[in-house]
């Protein structure tokens, strides 16, 4: 360890959070209008300045408020468009520890007129109203401790200009920052406390969580005949998991559902502390209740109701709203200790279908042993195990988020030094539970990448086993190439012999024709000698014998010459002209070309 960090002090719990202060704020927006920025409400809240248009957390918040799938003006918040938003809000004193009369389910109007009370009460009018009626008993409990938590299971825009309306200056960062994790899926676990200004401090955690539905038809019934539309977030694309269930039918294909939960703690001190908790499920499986069920829940009385929060689903981890835990960081770590167990149960069960179906999947194809059969099956192996590497790295990558949280607040030096001087038995409680979540965390992380390990060596098993397919295709190639050279080299031969047949034919017709040439005036003359009458008037002798065959055979070598210079430059279809001119291949053409059947045969 450096000098530097030896330095570091240890994270500590300021002291001056135990004492009640004063706090004398009014709303960051009519704060704001006051000294002349009259803006945009949702603008207001989200920019400190010009360069704030940029950040991500304005492009989220915007984006998410303006998205055209709710369908609602900007500024439009009225009784008709909520009826189905509901949000519980429990505000209380912390002077006698007694519950105000407004806990329960409200919509956002409702919600924005209990909020601009509760803010009446810390604004320098009420003090300036408390100064002089201080004896009043009830109003020195109001200016003395008030906290409320606020829990809105499906944040929409109607909810978010209800508290931009109505956030403290104090408030406004925090709740910022809670709504831009939200809706954003970003994982955090963290205690903010500024080093300059007026003390206060920031209980920070959101966490993202990924449930498996095994049977999402029957999950679809709930909802198939409301007309509610789900509000959609972004950055919660999820992965396709219905291929891993190999052999069902495709109305059982289980799908995930992805789910956020934040909750951010923001105190003045301990006597003036506020909680904004946000849910969703992200998906619009989720069963409602109509409006005559949601009023008779609401008309209910404060000792019926549950703490929204904190108040847990299990018999042994249940908070009645009327026992609240007035600590902000015993009910802070109680909170999250029930939503960490709740992340780790479902990562449990989604790793443990994993894990069944990755069985399922060797028994099916038993890849180890490179036995699979048809050409067809291997390419559904690879295809499989291709699909499953890239839903492994997924959900390694969003457990690995998660666990890295935790694990950071957890360590030495973390933010979770500042709660080692509690003594609250729940509170202790709670930081080994949270502890205990973490390892079974990280437990189903190391099982998710022994089954990424698992795929990839598999992908290399099934690489190799096509490579030696690849290899014996090429083999059976090169022998069909090799036996179809062998065979073209036999036609090769076959054809210089024929071309030598053809040779030695040309050569005997040439001979033939010259034989014919020679051995034709000697045959003619010696005819015309042979005969009684004389035609020609020249004696019969030997002279004149040799000199009639050497003017026959000139005269035949005098026809040649004229035909081929015939055929050169007379181009004549005549049957006459091609006999007498000896164009017999003209000829077979001509021969051929009157064969065909043509429409002009026909005329």
């Amino acid at each position: 360890m450096n000098s530097r960090s030896c330095k570091l002090k240890k994270k500590k719990w300021r002291q001056e959070f135990f004492k009640s202060r004063a706090l004398n704020q009014q709303s960051f927006i009519q704060k704001r209008r006051e000294i002349g920025r009259d803006a945009d409400e949702l603008d207001t809240f989200l920019c400190d300045n010009e360069s704030s248009t940029s950040s991500p957390s304005y492009k989220v918040i915007t984006g998410f408020c303006y998205q055209p799938d709710l369908a609602l003006d900007k500024n439009l918040v009225s009784p008709t468009s909520a009826i189905s938003a509901r949000a519980w809000i429990d505000i209380r004193s912390h002077s006698d520890h007694h519950q105000l009369s407004h806990t329960g389910w409200h919509d956002p109007v409702h919600l924005e007129e209990l909020l601009n009370k509760v803010g009446y009460l810390c604004s320098p009018q009420f003090c300036t109203t408390a100064n002089k009626i201080r004896r009043r008993k009830i109003v020195i409990e109001l200016l003395r401790a008030v906290s409320y938590s606020i829990y809105i299971p499906n944040l929409d825009r109607r909810f978010i200009l209800a508290l931009a309306r109505t956030a403290l200056h104090y408030q406004v960062g925090a709740i910022r920052d809670a709504l831009y994790k939200h809706i954003a899926f970003k994982a955090s676990m963290r205690v903010e406390i500024p080093i300059r200004g007026f003390p206060t401090f920031r209980l920070e955690f959101s966490i993202p969580r990924l449930t498996l539905i095994e049977n999402p038809s029957m999950a679809r019934r709930g909802r198939q005949f409301s007309n509610e539309k789900a509000t959609v977030y972004p950055n919660n694309t999820l992965p396709d998991i219905a291929f891993l269930n190999v052999g069902a039918s495709d109305s059982l294909k289980p799908t995930l559902e992805a789910s956020h939960f934040t909750l951010t703690i923001i105190g003045w001190d301990h006597y003036k502390w506020s909680a904004f908790a946000f849910a969703n499920r992200g998906s619009p499986f989720e069963d409602t209740k109509d409006e005559e069920e949601q009023e008779e829940e609401n008309d209910l009385g404060p000792d019926d109701h549950m703490d929204a929060i904190a108040g847990g689903s299990d018999d042994d981890n249940v908070l009645a709203a009327d026992q609240p835990i007035w600590d902000p960081r015993t009910y802070w770590l109680v909170t999250v200790e029930k939503y960490v167990k709740q992340s780790a149960e479902e990562w449990c069960k989604l790793v443990y279908h994993i894990e069944a179906s990755f069985t399922n999947w060797k028994n099916k194809f038993n890849i180890w042993s490179l036995s699979f059969g048809p050409t067809r099956s291997m390419h559904e192996v690879f295809e499989w195990n291709m699909r499953a590497l890239g839903l492994l790295s997924d959900l390694v990558q969003r457990l690995a988020i998660v666990v890295e949280t935790i694990h950071r607040f957890l360590i030495p030096g973390g933010d979770g030094d500042y709660f080692l001087d509690l003594t609250d038995d729940s509170a202790i409680q709670a930081l080994h539970c949270i502890d205990k979540h973490l390892s079974s965390l990280s437990e189903q992380k190391d099982t998710l990448r022994s089954l990424s390990s698992g795929c990839t060596q598999a992908t290399k098993i099934i690489s190799l086993y096509m490579d030696q397919e690849n290899s014996r295709i090429n083999l059976e190639s090169s022998r069909l190439s090799r036996e179809a050279n062998a065979l073209g080299l036999h036609t090769l031969r076959i054809a210089k012999y024929q071309n030598r047949m053809a040779l030695a034919s040309n050569l005997n017709a040439t001979l033939m024709l010259s034989t014919n040439q020679i051995m034709t005036p000697v045959v003619v003359v010696t005819a015309y000698y042979s005969t009684q009458d004389q035609i020609f008037g020249f004696a019969r002798n030997s002279t004149s014998f040799v000199i009639a065959v050497l003017i026959i055979y000139l005269a035949l070598k005098v026809a040649n010459i004229l035909t081929v210079l015939a055929r050169r430059f007379i181009r004549s279809n005549r049957l006459l002209t091609l006999v007498a001119l000896g164009h017999l291949d003209r000829l077979a053409e001509m021969g051929k070309e009157s064969d065909l059947i043509t429409p002009a045969s026909f005329v």
